[in-house]
């Protein structure tokens, strides 16, 4: 059993990586967070891949 970061009751718990830090929490506290966050964010993949074609210049700015 672990420590759930946010209720701080010893229960199962999923671990959860946010704004590059691990936390542990419980599907108790999980699942209102989650629902709550829904269709917020960004895909982080698809806009470290833009970011580094930007930086090597591959593609180029158009006014459409």
């Amino acid at each position: 059993m672990i420590t759930c970061d946010l209720c701080g009751e010893a229960v199962e718990c999923l671990q959860k990586e946010i704004d590059g830090k691990e936390f542990d929490v419980c599907e108790r506290c999980w699942l209102p967070l989650a629902k709550k966050l829904d269709g917020k964010g960004r895909v982080k993949q698809i806009l470290e891949e833009v970011e580094g074609l930007q930086k090597q210049g591959d593609c180029q700015e158009t006014l459409i």
